[in-house]
């Protein structure tokens, strides 16, 4: 009789169809939670069976790695926690942010944590912690129980393996890869949905950075910056210059089947309507406030990197990256960025310094901050700091500031007495409650605006002002509620007090071109990225250079620098603007 520990010749083969069944169950589940319905998740293996499959044989290439152990059963338990832990933590921040789980989310675990209690209520929690000492201690015996059986015989082992993974690569690069469109896995949402969450759970792991296109050019490169440089010039009358991103905002009557007995947001609505307006496309929808950010400061599109990625969490870790705010310093602005929430939130307070901002001011800098029941710093302390930021200095200025007070999550027992819904009812009564809450608060970030543009008109100094919403709020919004273009469609203004005739490049602007079209309305002509926007937007192959740029700026050779960056980290101060003047 063999013994239990002696290689089996004849088992590595045999039980692949149970491991192919297990991973298939497993496989199914993780789409279910995710669509929140095993129906929906019928329909999507009958729909798109291939689909399917390069998700079955992503799970079943690491469920295979468990013929290598003896413990078979407590690896591949493991293995199966590991994955539906992840099916459920993707459920949960469905509910909350309207996007789904990816790789990133494990480095941006720690702000998750923080705000945690907005969202969840505090005996959830403690139920989730209990869950998870539950799990490890069962890990732990299952662990120390778990019968070492035969091993398999190592050859026939690797090659399960070998074959499981490099099917789980190639499959999608033809099935998957093949149909996608550019910049299609900007909206997480969809692609998850489409795709299968297997695949592009992985995909947002093993793919970040910007691979370098195909098309790429030195020669092109140096024509592109020959055009830029030939055309820069600085208008003498210079504005200051305030950007400001308001968290989660967009103008509620865009939201079908709803009334209100009055304009919730008169001031922004009259603004709109007087100067300057249109959509902005941003690269998130109910969530990544930092990659519309990135975008509207730097001028790059997010579409080239990989899935899901946070350019704040990977390349601006090592490296400074051109932005307004390099462009502007290098003529002489003093450059400020505010943000009434945690300094340290999406890694603000390290990452500004490679964005080239002289000061940083956050919510532990700022004295009277006021609060929303549900805990956030309202909006209208950032007039205060706006407003002496520019008086600390006796140059022109940059202020960009970053709200907080329209962020979920929104409480579902708000009582709603201003607003109704018509025969379309967009809400069920808890997401009506949301809705309510939600439009109380942007009420009070509109005050902000028209008191701050206000305090502007009668500034002694020319001041240009761009305001726009970040993202769509995380009110499970989708293209029949919205009266938009796109739900990845918010909105924004320029307004200025010195009576300048402004333009825009259209009525959609992404929010990488609103940089360059805000300089191009002060007369401001510097910069590389801005130059190749205001140059190249109308051009037939603008995404193709502009993909070209963004690598070769970030991780190729630079040659639009002629080899070498010109930018370098600032000593930024934290909330101090008259250390900084001097």
């Amino acid at each position: 009789m063999q013994n239990d520990l002696q290689p089996n010749h004849t088992a590595t083969y045999a039980r692949l169809p149970s491991a192919v069944l297990l991973s298939l169950l497993l496989t199914f589940s993780l789409e279910a939670l995710g669509r929140r319905s095993g129906i929906a998740a019928l329909e999507f293996v009958l729909r798109h069976p291939d689909y399917f499959v390069c998700n079955l044989l992503i799970v079943l290439s690491t469920v295979s790695f468990t013929m290598f152990f003896r413990r078979r059963i407590f690896v591949f338990t493991l293995i199966s926690t590991i994955w539906l832990g992840c099916g459920i933590a993707n459920y949960v921040i469905l509910l909350c942010r309207n996007s789904p789980l990816s790789g990133i989310d494990f480095q941006l675990i720690r702000f998750a944590l923080a705000i945690s209690d907005k969202y969840i209520s505090w005996y959830l929690i403690v139920l989730m912690a209990l869950a998870v000492i539950a799990i490890v201690a069962l890990m732990v015996f299952l662990y120390l129980r778990d019968r070492k059986l035969r091993p398999f015989r190592i050859f026939p082992s690797a090659t399960v393996v070998v074959t499981m993974v490099i099917l789980a690569i190639l499959l999608p690069e033809f099935s998957i890869h093949a149909h996608a469109e550019p910049g299609e896995f900007a909206d997480m949402k969809g692609s998850y949905e489409k795709y299968g969450f297997a695949f592009c759970f992985t995909s947002t792991i093993v793919d970040s950075g910007i691979d370098k296109p195909e098309k790429y050019s030195e020669s092109e490169l140096q024509q592109i910056a020959r055009k830029i440089n030939s055309s820069s010039h600085v208008n003498s009358a210079k504005p200051n210059i305030i950007i400001i991103q308001l968290e989660s905002f967009i103008d509620p009557k865009l939201i079908n089947g709803v009334t209100f007995n009055e304009d919730p947001i008169p001031n922004i609505t009259k603004l709109k309507n007087e100067n300057p307006s249109g959509w902005l496309s941003v690269p998130g929808i109910g969530g990544g406030t930092a990659n519309t950010e990135f975008e509207v400061l730097t001028g790059f599109s997010l579409d080239y990197f990989g899935p899901g990625e946070y350019p704040y969490q990977t390349i601006l870790r090592d490296q400074p990256c051109e932005s307004i705010a390099y462009v502007l310093k290098e003529i002489g602005y003093s450059t400020h960025a505010m943000h009434n929430h945690d300094g340290s939130f999406y890694d603000r307070d390290t990452i500004y310094p490679m964005l080239g901002f002289d000061t940083f001011t956050a919510a532990e800098d700022m004295e009277g901050i006021e609060y929303t029941p549900e805990g956030w710093e309202k909006d209208k302390i950032l007039e205060k700091y706006i407003l002496e930021a520019m008086k600390s200095t006796e140059n022109r200025d940059f202020v960009f500031a970053v709200s907080v007070q329209g962020h979920g999550g929104y409480p579902d027992d708000f009582e709603v007495d201003d607003i109704s819904e018509t025969n379309g009812v967009p809400f069920d009564e808890d997401a009506f409650s949301q809705f309510g809450y939600y439009v109380s608060q942007i009420s009070e970030m509109d005050a902000f605006i028209g008191d701050l543009v206000d305090d502007l008109s009668d500034y002694d100094e020319p001041v240009l002002l761009a305001v726009y919403g970040d993202h769509l709020p995380a009110l499970n919004l989708t293209e029949d509620m919205y009266h938009a273009p796109s739900i990845f469609n918010t909105e924004f203004f320029i307004w200025n007090n010195y009576g300048a005739k402004l333009s825009t490049w259209g009525d959609t602007l992404a929010a990488y071109q609103l940089s360059a079209n805000l300089l191009e309305d002060a007369g401001i002509y510097e910069g590389m990225v801005s130059g190749f926007h205001r140059n190249f937007h109308r051009e037939s192959d603008y995404q193709n250079l502009l993909e070209q740029l963004e690598y070769d700026t970030l991780y190729g050779d630079m040659i639009v620098y002629g080899g070498q960056s010109p930018f370098r980290k600032t000593e930024i101060v934290k909330g101090d603007f008259e250390q900084s003047a001097r």
